[in-house]
């Protein structure tokens, strides 16, 4: 037959090392919400990044075609064939 011991006395109280976990979680807790923060702001800048990058291209594209416009505008071989390859680009949308 199994005999239940009870153990009276209570184990020493230990406030040195609660206190000290509690640091450490809350380090813990802060360095996790830093890197989430961080996180957050990477990929933010990342994104702006490719925003502000297809919008130079765009802006480099249009400057391109304004200056072929305007080199086409002095010379009508140029024109006739700009037109034909726009007029070409409309049919086969």
């Amino acid at each position: 037959m199994a005999r239940i011991a009870s153990i009276s006395h209570s184990l020493p109280q230990l406030p040195h090392a609660r206190h000290a976990v509690g640091r450490v979680t809350a380090v813990g807790a802060l360095v996790s919400l830093v890197s989430l923060i961080a996180s957050v702001v990477v990929l933010g800048t990342q994104r702006l990044q490719r925003r502000l990058d297809a919008w130079a291209d765009v802006r480099r594209q249009r400057a391109e075609d304004r200056q072929l416009w305007d080199l086409a505008a002095t010379d009508p071989r140029l024109m006739a064939e700009l037109v034909a390859l726009q007029q070409h680009a409309e049919r086969t949308r």
